[in-house]
């Protein structure tokens, strides 16, 4: 499971539904499902606002989705530095 769907998933036990967590984060219900699917990429903003809810590190979150973005759009130099980053933060990959 990707670190973002944990993510997500910690954050709907927390919140109680996908609704609410939605309601807590400032997006559309819709995001949530499309985000776990991979139909839609989730802002390094909303991936700290999930972190938040979830009670998780903020910086990994917004590294995470940093990372997402830089494998997505092939810049492997970029993707490189944050792997190192996140290793020192204690982040496995």
């Amino acid at each position: 499971m990707s670190q973002l769907n944990l993510l997500i998933e910690k954050g709907i036990s927390i919140a109680g539904s996908g609704r609410a967590l939605a309601a807590q984060i400032g997006v559309p219900e819709t995001h949530i499902s499309m985000w776990k699917h991979g139909k839609k990429a989730c802002t390094p903003r909303s991936r700290v606002m999930l972190a938040k809810v979830a009670k998780e590190d903020v910086a990994e979150a917004a590294l995470e989705a940093l990372l997402d973005d830089a494998q997505r759009d092939g810049d492997e130099e970029l993707a490189k530095t944050l792997k190192s980053r996140l290793r020192a933060l204690g982040q496995k990959l």
